[in-house]
């Protein structure tokens, strides 16, 4: 979709247009996705964050143990 890769070229002046078109191409089409969407990247790393809790320290701890010495009665 963004063909990058496919202009070679002995002229450094097109390979850098090249390079730019394709750079446009993706700003473009990464403009229409979220005005479509409505979804960034960042609600979505928001909402990873809400569901994955960061564990604390003392959790971990316990975790820590309880796998190395299981309890048995």
């Amino acid at each position: 979709m963004l063909a990058l890769g496919k202009d070679q070229s002995n002229d450094f002046n097109a390979q850098v247009f090249a390079a730019t078109a394709s750079f446009m191409r993706y700003n473009l089409l990464n403009c229409l996705n979220e005005k479509e969407n409505h979804v960034t990247l960042g609600e979505l790393l928001a909402h990873l964050a809400d569901d994955y809790a960061v564990i604390t320290y003392s959790q971990r701890l316990r975790d820590f143990f309880s796998r190395s010495f299981p309890y048995q009665l």
